[in-house]
């Protein structure tokens, strides 16, 4: 007798990300309230819950006190500190932080050749990275968790890059440690140190000018500051009443803003160690809600902008000079960012073109240029005030697909370190890049080597490199070496 079919087995309900779905940022709608548990209160009044739990515990934790020697682990945890090994690696962070010339700050309209040694570099020497199968030794586990930060060190010669982590984790990576013939986990466990010096997410991570320092921030309200010299991880600041989202550093040097979930800006004076204005005295409220991020515009150094995934009046631009000093006030920005829904990041051109960057859950990077004066102080050659340039238009617009979900850390688009162009990562496990004047696409950038999203990406200013860091810590380097 013929063999009968098999009985078909009951269809299985496929689960799919609303990423996958095509369904709109959960994060659209504006975040109102952040808990310390990683649940977040929607401004249309929706509970959204973090999986697994884990925030709360990492807030929990005892945080570090006072300044912190140099003691490290690698990402993977595996190998614990040798502090003969951490030697050796801070004297040779301390040998690029001396080496070579410091970052040279770009101006408007001026790109250096592609072969400078101080940048800033066009975006076309950018336009040649590659990361190939056989770089196996420029991709490394950095930090332990989510990357949501990652900056090189701004020197020239230097390939030193740092990454913060969603734990309160600063990993550094050298990669110019590896010897040719070298297995790869000696070049990582040689190359890579991770640093324990917050106990919660890292809110804000930058070099300051040349790379001497390394300036972190994170949510339990503490400001660190790691020499490059001699490894010792300094408390600059500590507020533990204060939950801060994000960090900059002031023009000046010695000034670091920073703001916080429920809103509030403050600004902190290095050399006195106190607010300028900040805490429950003094501190301004710029947003309804929690603040993404803050940026200081480098050249006149007193514009401030803001983004938040909270109201859209509260993306905005301020003027330092005329911040008041008393916690209450009346603070009006001298121009605001409307956007449809929320702004994941608003950053300033690095080339004091006073043109603006933003990246948000409508699906839309945008520029924005100066209104007013501009034309005609550059046909005078005057400087231009703030006064004349008191408005901003969109000048660019780049359609690009934002939607990660609730699980991916949420893309932040970067400008060139010329300011001619843009770079974003993608959902397609790949980076993207973008002539900042015509809104071109330059090119796609993908590797065998990189296997998740680099949501987060940074340019090194002085070489023609590329960070890719990714949601389990992984930092991956595109290189060109033309």
């Amino acid at each position: 007798a013929a063999r009968g079919k098999p009985a078909r087995a009951p269809p299985t309900e496929v689960r799919r990300s609303g990423r996958v779905r095509g369904a709109k940022p959960i994060y659209a709608e504006g975040i109102r309230i952040e808990r310390a548990d990683g649940s977040v209160v929607l401004d249309n009044g929706t509970e959204v819950k973090k999986g697994g739990g884990s925030a709360a515990a990492e807030v929990a934790k005892q945080r570090p006190r006072g300044d912190l020697p140099f003691e490290s682990t690698d990402a993977k945890g595996a190998i614990e500190a040798v502090p003969e090994d951490d030697a050796r690696f801070v004297a040779a962070l301390a040998a690029a932080a001396t080496s070579g010339e410091p970052a040279r700050p770009a101006h408007e309209g001026e790109v250096g050749p592609a072969t400078a040694s101080c940048g800033p570099l066009p975006l076309s020497a950018y336009a040649r990275v590659s990361l190939e199968e056989s770089d196996a030794l420029r991709a490394a586990k950095v930090t332990t968790k989510a990357a949501v930060h990652v900056r090189f060190m701004p020197r020239s010669g230097a390939r030193v890059v740092a990454v913060g982590d969603k734990a309160g984790n600063v990993g550094l990576w050298n990669y110019s440690a590896f010897q040719e013939g070298e297995e790869e986990e000696d070049a990582e466990r040689h190359g890579v140190r991770m640093l324990q010096p917050h106990s919660s997410y890292i809110s804000g991570l930058e070099w300051t000018q040349g790379g001497a320092k390394l300036v972190s921030c994170s949510y339990e309200g503490v400001v660190r500051t790691l020499d490059a010299e001699t490894g010792v991880c300094v408390e600059t600041f500590a507020d533990e009443e204060t939950e801060y989202s994000a960090m900059t550093l002031g023009a000046d040097g010695s000034t670091i803003y920073c703001a916080d979930k429920d809103g509030y800006l403050s600004a902190i004076d290095t050399r006195a160690g106190g607010y300028i204005f900040g805490g429950e005295e003094s501190a301004l409220q710029i947003a309804s809600g929690k603040v993404n991020t803050i940026d200081v515009e480098r050249g006149e150094g007193h514009l401030l902008a803001s983004s938040t995934s909270g109201k859209a009046k509260d993306n905005s631009i301020w003027d330092l000079r005329a911040l008041p000093g008393k916690r209450g006030a009346t603070v009006k920005p001298i121009w605001t960012i409307t956007l449809g829904s929320g702004c994941q990041s608003a950053v300033w051109a690095p080339d004091g073109s006073k043109r603006l960057l933003t990246t948000s859950w409508d699906n839309v990077l945008r520029v924005y240029a100066p209104t007013g004066a501009s034309s005609k102080a550059k046909a005078s050659g005057k400087k231009e005030s703030t006064a004349a340039a008191a408005g901003w238009h969109e000048s660019v617009r780049v359609r690009h697909n934002c939607n990660t979900g609730q699980y991916l850390v949420p893309f932040r688009a970067q400008f060139s370190p010329a300011g001619d162009g843009i770079m974003c990562g993608a959902l397609r496990k790949n980076f993207m890049l973008w002539d900042a004047a015509s809104a071109a696409c330059v090119g796609s950038y993908d590797s065998a080597l990189l296997s998740a999203v680099p949501s987060r990406c940074a340019f090194h200013p002085c070489m023609p490199h590329i960070a890719g860091a990714t949601g389990s810590g992984r930092v991956h380097i595109f290189a060109s070496d033309e």
